[in-house]
């Protein structure tokens, strides 16, 4: 079987929190494997995309931390980083976020949370998650493969390409 030429990732909220070391909400064993996994990601080229509701949760996470230099901190690279993921004259973008469905698939996207997901259980940004990443690799991968970057085994599991060695 012959290896895609580049990977894509959608990058899930349990994944951010630990590259951003969010106090609370991540592992020191995990912020160093999964910082190692973006670096290797960032040098092969691989594409990496955060949902936006993935991205809100994390801005959720960064609020929650009680020292308040350290928020403020993570608050600032947060904005960095998505300045950076904008900015259409970048050389290499930390990620591309993933805009939420218009309004006319809002309906849609739930109707397929509550008709396949929520028995998972699998909360309403996970499946957005999920769908979108399947969406991708249906209509836009062209050969490459498509995996979601997660902790969580339920996602893990719904991802469009299995990933050889996974970090969950």
């Amino acid at each position: 079987m012959k290896v895609p030429d580049h990977r894509c990732y959608f990058v899930d909220t349990s994944y951010l929190t630990e590259l951003y070391a969010v106090p609370g909400f991540s592992d020191p064993a995990a912020v160093t494997a999964i910082r190692a996994r973006f670096t290797t990601a960032w040098s092969r080229g691989d594409r990496l995309f955060v949902p936006l509701g993935c991205l809100l949760e994390l801005g959720n996470h960064i609020t929650n931390v009680h020292n308040a230099p350290q928020r403020k901190k993570w608050a600032g690279v947060l904005v960095e980083q998505v300045r950076q993921a904008m900015d259409d004259r970048a050389k290499q973008r930390p990620f591309t976020l993933v805009d939420a469905p218009p309004m006319s698939a809002v309906l849609d996207l739930v109707r397929q949370w509550s008709e396949k997901h929520v028995a998972a259980p699998r909360g309403l940004v996970d499946s957005a998650t999920a769908i979108e990443a399947a969406r991708f690799k249906r209509d836009r991968a062209m050969g490459a493969s498509v995996h979601i970057w997660t902790r969580d085994r339920l996602l893990k599991g719904v991802e469009p390409d299995p990933e050889p060695e996974p970090f969950v």
